[in-house]
């Protein structure tokens, strides 16, 4: 499901490059590679965790979602350092690439850090040109940790998870939690 929600956001990022005119020429990897890069690993993160916290029978109930909500917030506020582990929410980098062009355009950024999100202004934002981010290997080599640290995540309540289990009994661990009647 949320795959399929990045892919939507793909196509929408080639249809408004092209319904506003940006550029006619469309570098398909170059549109890509932030989808495949930075949003996949953390959908794969997201989908691991909520397959962990819905399967962990303490994570699976109200006290659950309070505690998915502050790792949640400290995953998506202290993932932007670049000191987080593997690479964190893996805008570190391209924020250090902005950065970079700026300063080789000798434009003024003593107007504070890059913010995700609502910023307030008191002036107008400016455009600068910026080649884009080219990833290293080991960006890419911590984009790909991240994705097998989920696939992890979302395998060891596996472990334990008996739903298929012909040989287990209502009631029994790991046996479904609702039973179904037929008439």
């Amino acid at each position: 499901m949320l795959g399929s929600m990045l892919a939507v956001l793909a196509v929408t990022a080639l249809v408004m490059q092209l319904a506003r005119g940006e550029s006619t020429s469309v570098d398909v990897v170059a549109l890509l590679s932030p989808f495949v890069l930075v949003a996949l690993p953390l959908m794969a993160t997201t989908a691991g965790a909520a397959l962990f916290f819905e399967l962990v029978p303490g994570l699976r109930t109200g006290a659950g979602n309070v505690v998915w909500f502050f790792l949640w917030m400290v995953f998506a506020t202290s993932g932007q350092s670049p000191k987080f582990p593997l690479d964190g929410i893996g805008v570190s980098p391209v924020v250090q690439s902005m950065r970079a062009a700026m300063e080789q355009q000798g434009l003024d950024r003593s107007g504070g850090e890059f913010s995700l999100g609502l910023t307030y202004l008191e002036h107008p934002l400016k455009t600068f040109v910026w080649t884009g981010f080219t990833p290293g290997a080991d960006f890419v080599l911590n984009r790909l940790a991240l994705v097998g640290i989920a696939v992890v995540v979302a395998l060891v309540p596996a472990l334990w998870f008996g739903r298929f289990d012909p040989t287990l009994r209502p009631g029994e661990a790991g046996s479904p939690r609702r039973e179904r009647t037929h008439p």
